[in-house]
């Protein structure tokens, strides 16, 4: 993984790029109020503790690169922080197929060096399970209905 939290791309990337040319230059949450719906996207792992105490939602769209890796005390702060706090009854993980491959072949997830996606759903399928909170993997190219 990157160590660059913050650190900003200062030229345009000529493609093909290695994964170390990307940087993460800092996240933005998205929040959607629509009829009655509430929806939060949260694409980075990353969490600010207490960031999302006044945030209440009904879906999480929940960056989860990172997941894999994560000791215990950080993945249960990662919830807490994230699906708890928010009150999502629906969580929907984003980033964990791989963004390097074309949308048109079929669905990868990424590469085995950077997450074992496998663990990544095991331990949120574990998670949402133990407390209650819907979980759907929607794949690229997708429509819902929320």
């Amino acid at each position: 993984m990157n160590n660059d939290l913050g650190e900003p791309i200062t030229e345009q990337l000529k493609q093909p790029v290695g994964l170390k040319e990307y940087k993460e230059g800092g996240s933005y949450d998205f929040f959607i109020e629509h009829s009655d719906k509430k929806i939060l996207i949260r694409p980075s792992f990353n969490y600010i503790k207490g960031q999302l105490d006044d945030i209440d939602c009904d879906v999480l769209f929940l960056g989860v690169a990172g997941l894999a890796k994560a000791d215990q005390e950080t993945e249960k702060t990662f919830f807490s922080e994230t699906v708890e706090k928010t009150g999502a009854k629906l969580v929907i993980p984003i980033h964990w197929d791989n963004f390097f491959s074309p949308l048109d072949r079929p669905i990868k997830s990424m590469p085995f060096f950077v997450e074992n996606t496998g663990k990544v759903f095991f331990k949120l399928a574990k998670y949402c399970e133990e407390n209650v909170v819907n979980l759907i993997v929607q794949h690229p190219l997708t429509s819902i209905e929320i």
